[in-house]
């Protein structure tokens, strides 16, 4: 049982959580996300899609919570294409990072495991980052490989490179 004094503690975090949520949400600003763990963003959209489904805010979250969560995208794959799918391509291109003057003619995917992934949203055009992502799920799934295929501009969703891996997010 939590002493009293300890409770009143949480209990008035919890209040200033919501009233900063409220305020975040009413400013329409995506970083309301940072208030959920990284791992939990699939689940908050998911539950509050209705809410959130507001014009170049909802694509903002989009990419937001697509580019900030840490582990594979694999598990949802289907509800995040219906998300992209959905969205409007335009305000998603504007919420990713700008494009690189100089467009990849190929980009690269390091998969492991079942080939389900095979054609997923996440592309590089760096061969070593694909590489790499490769090893890594090779070591839990084994089947690592990169796959290659041409850069189409019309399948990009948007651009990231906040970790250095310069993500291409496509709908394929």
């Amino acid at each position: 049982h939590m002493p009293a004094e300890v409770q009143k503690l949480v209990d008035q975090g919890i209040r200033n959580a919501e009233r900063e949520a409220q305020i975040r949400f009413r400013q329409r600003d995506p970083s309301l996300l940072f208030m959920v763990p990284s791992h939990w963003y699939t689940q908050f959209l998911a539950a509050h899609e209705d809410e959130l489904q507001l014009p170049e805010f909802w694509e903002r979250l989009l990419v937001r919570a697509y580019t900030g969560i840490k582990t594979c995208h694999g598990h949802d794959l289907s509800l995040w294409r219906e998300w992209f799918m959905n969205a409007d391509r335009d305000a998603l291109r504007d919420a990713g990072d700008p494009l690189p003057s100089d467009l990849p003619t190929t980009l690269y995917r390091g998969v492991s495991g079942s080939a389900e992934f095979d054609e997923g949203i996440s592309w590089t055009s760096d061969r070593q980052k694909a590489e790499r992502f490769a090893r890594i799920g090779g070591i839990h799934y084994g089947n690592e490989r990169v796959i290659e295929r041409p850069f189409n501009p019309d399948e990009l969703l948007f651009y990231c490179n906040e970790r250095g891996e310069h993500e291409y997010a496509l709908l394929l």
